[in-house]
C-alpha cells in the first residue's frame, strides 16, 4: 500500500514523501460478535457495589449493637446507684440509728 503526501499549504513545494507501509503477509481481521455480557468494568462496578452494599448492611448492624449495648449500660448503672442509695438509706435510718437519735447523750444537747 503506498501512499503519496505533497508536503506545503499550496502542494507547490515539489517534495513530496512517497511513503511505503508494508503488511505482514496474514492479514488480521477484527470482528464485533454481538453478546449479551456485560463490559469487563461494569462487571467491576456491580461486583464493587454489591461488595459495599453488603459492608454497609455489616456496619449497620454493628452501630446499631452498639446503641443498645450502650443503653443497657445505662439503664444498668441507674438501677445500681438507685439501690445502692436504698441501701445506704436503710442503713441510715435503721432502728439502732434512730434511738440514739432520738435521746440525747448529754443534757446540753437536747433541743426544746
Amino acid at each position: 500500500m503506498s501512499l503519496l503526501t505533497v508536503c506545503g499549504a499550496t502542494g507547490k513545494s515539489g517534495r513530496a514523501a512517497l511513503l511505503h507501509a508494508e503488511t505482514a503477509s496474514a492479514s488480521v481481521q477484527r470482528q464485533l460478535v454481538i453478546s449479551h455480557d456485560k463490559p469487563q468494568p461494569e462487571q467491576l462496578y456491580e461486583k464493587y457495589a454489591k461488595q459495599n452494599a453488603e459492608l454497609r448492611r455489616r456496619t449497620d448492624g454493628v452501630e446499631n449493637a452498639r446503641v443498645q449495648e450502650m443503653a443497657i449500660s445505662f439503664a444498668s448503672g441507674a438501677l445500681s446507684l438507685v439501690a445502692f442509695f436504698s441501701i445506704a438509706r436503710g442503713f441510715r435510718s435503721s432502728p439502732r440509728a434512730a434511738t440514739s437519735r432520738a435521746a440525747p447523750l448529754f443534757a446540753d444537747e437536747a433541743v426544746e
